[in-house]
């Protein structure tokens, strides 16, 4: 994976490339992605390919509590404060700071989970992962609010230079 800004020139200037799986958008990667991931893995080793994805616009948004993102909050802030999460939203939440207890869910870290949701536009898919942040409560929680803003603003720039541009 390359990470990489775009002058208005259309010149790209690499920032970062990583083996690892990106964070968060893996989590938008799994969104989009339509069927049994380990079914596809399967395939792919016996040389076949057989990936299907959603080429819908998707937003992903790291639900977090203070002091995200710099790993230096005490435990007795992070851990153990209770999560309620509205059934009908549990398919579009990527738990990662999270653990299960008798009582429910509760938070082990600053980085509690991160929220996805598709749509045909990205407003519709910004508008969608909002909604499903409504129906997650935890004490402290904190996340963007501008998530895809800054995309759709430049979009137009972006397609001029032959970036995000995208048939099925």
């Amino acid at each position: 994976c390359i990470g990489a800004m775009i002058d208005k020139k259309g010149k790209a200037y690499p920032l970062e490339a990583t083996a690892r799986l990106g964070y968060p958008a893996f989590f938008g990667q799994m969104e989009s992605h339509r069927g049994d991931p380990v079914v596809w893995m399967k395939a792919l080793l016996a040389g076949d390919d057989k990936l299907k994805v959603s080429y819908d616009v998707c937003t992903a948004v790291v639900l977090a509590q203070p002091r995200y993102p710099y790993n230096c909050s005490p435990p007795e802030l992070v851990e153990g404060n209770p999560i309620r999460v509205d059934a009908s939203i549990e398919d579009h939440l990527h738990y990662c700071g999270v653990m299960k207890t008798k009582d429910g869910l509760e938070t082990t870290a600053e980085l509690g989970m991160v929220a996805t949701a598709m749509g045909k536009t990205i407003e519709k898919s910004r508008e969608r992962v909002y909604n499903v942040i409504d129906g997650v409560h935890f004490p402290n929680m904190m996340y963007r609010d501008d998530a895809g803003e800054k995309v759709e603003k430049h979009l137009g720039d972006m397609h001029k230079h032959g970036y995000a541009e995208f048939t099925n």
